[in-house]
C-alpha cells in the first residue's frame, strides 16, 4: 500500500520506500544499508547477465540488481516458496517497468531449480537468502546440473544471524572455490553484526566440489543456528535481539577456532540525510574482480 500511495512509481522511488517503511514503520528483513553495499559492489564489478536469487520476499534485492543490470540487458530469476510474495514482486516489476528484467518461479528450490534446468538456465552470480543451513546444499545442486557458469560468483546473507557455519566451511575449505567473508550491520539494527560471503565457483559443468570432512562441532553448530532462525521467524526482530547477540559471540568464537574469521567490512560514512557505504579492503583487492 505504502509503495501504491507514491507519487512516482519509477524503481529508485519504491526502493526508498520499502527502506523507510522498514527503516521507520515496521522493521522488514530486507538486504538494505550495508548488505546493500555489497550486493552492488558485486554486480559492479561482474556485470552479470542471468543472476538467480534464492528467496525474493518482497522484491528488494531482485529490483535493485535488475535496475543496474537493466543497462546491459541482464536478468534476474528469483525462487520463492509464498504466492503472496511472488505476487507482490511481479506487481512491484510490472510498475516500475522492469518486468523483462525480474521474474519469479514459484516454488522450494528442490522443485524449481529444476524446472529452471529442464529450460536450459544457467547463472553467472546466485544470491542466497534462503533458510541459511540449506546454502552448500542447493549449491551442491547448481554445481552438479551444470547450471554455474565459469567463474560464477555467488553472495550470501545471513551467514552469522543466524548462522550459516556449514556454509562457512564449505566454502573456505572447498577445492577451487576463492571466498570473502563480509562483516556488515544488519539493516534496521545498526548494532547487530551480520556477516555476507562473495565466493567464486569453478562452475562450467565441472561437478560438485570437494570439501574436506567437517570438524567436530560443526552440526551442533548448524542445529543451534537454525532453532535460531526459527525463533526470529516467530517473533519479531527486538524480542530475539539478546539471543541473537549471544548466539553470534558464541558462533564467531566456534568459527575462529576452525580458523574462519571475516576478511572485509562495510564501512558507512554519514553526511546529513545522506549515508555512503563502502567495502573496505582487509585483504587482496583482486578477488572482487
Amino acid at each position: 500500500q505504502a509503495v501504491l500511495n507514491l507519487r512516482t512509481c519509477d524503481a529508485k522511488s519504491v526502493l526508498a520506500e520499502i527502506e523507510e517503511f522498514g527503516l521507520k514503520r515496521q522493521w522488514i528483513k530486507v538486504a538494505g544499508g550495508e548488505k546493500a553495499a555489497v550486493v552492488d559492489t558485486v554486480i559492479a564489478a561482474r556485470k552479470p547477465r542471468s543472476v538467480l536469487e534464492y528467496g525474493v520476499y518482497v522484491g528488494y534485492t531482485a529490483m535493485r540488481m535488475a535496475l543496474r543490470m537493466a543497462e546491459w540487458g541482464g536478468k534476474v530469476t528469483s525462487l520463492e516458496m509464498d504466492p503472496v510474495h511472488a505476487c507482490i514482486t511481479r506487481n512491484i516489476a510490472l510498475l516500475v517497468g522492469l518486468e523483462d528484467n525480474m521474474v519469479v518461479q514459484i516454488g522450494h528450490s528442490d522443485d524449481a531449480v529444476p524446472i529452471l534446468h529442464e529450460q536450459r538456465h544457467s547463472f553467472d552470480m546466485v544470491f542466497m537468502d534462503q533458510r541459511s543451513t540449506r546454502f552448500h546444499t542447493d549449491l551442491w545442486t547448481l554445481e552438479e546440473l551444470g547450471m554455474l557458469q565459469p567463474s560464477c560468483v555467488v553472495v550470501a546473507d545471513n551467514v552469522l544471524k543466524p548462522g550459516a557455519p556449514r556454509w562457512l566451511w564449505h566454502i573456505t575449505r572447498g577445492q577451487n572455490y576463492s571466498s570473502e567473508v563480509v562483516s556488515v550491520r544488519e539493516f534496521g539494527s545498526a548494532e547487530t553484526e551480520d556477516w555476507m560471503t562473495v565466493t567464486f565457483v569453478p562452475g562450467g559443468g565441472s561437478g560438485r566440489t570437494f570439501v574436506p570432512p567437517e570438524p567436530p562441532g560443526m552440526a551442533a553448530l548448524t542445529a543451534k543456528a537454525d532453532r535460531m532462525r526459527f525463533r526470529t521467524v516467530a517473533k519479531c526482530m527486538g524480542d530475539t535481539r539478546k539471543e541473537l547477540e549471544d548466539f553470534n559471540k558464541e558462533l564467531t568464537h566456534a568459527l575462529a577456532a576452525m580458523g574462519i574469521r571475516k576478511t572485509k567490512l562495510v564501512t558507512t560514512v554519514y553526511e546529513g540525510q545522506q549515508a555512503t557505504s563502502r567495502v573496505r579492503e582487509v585483504l587482496d583487492e583482486a578477488v572482487w574482480t
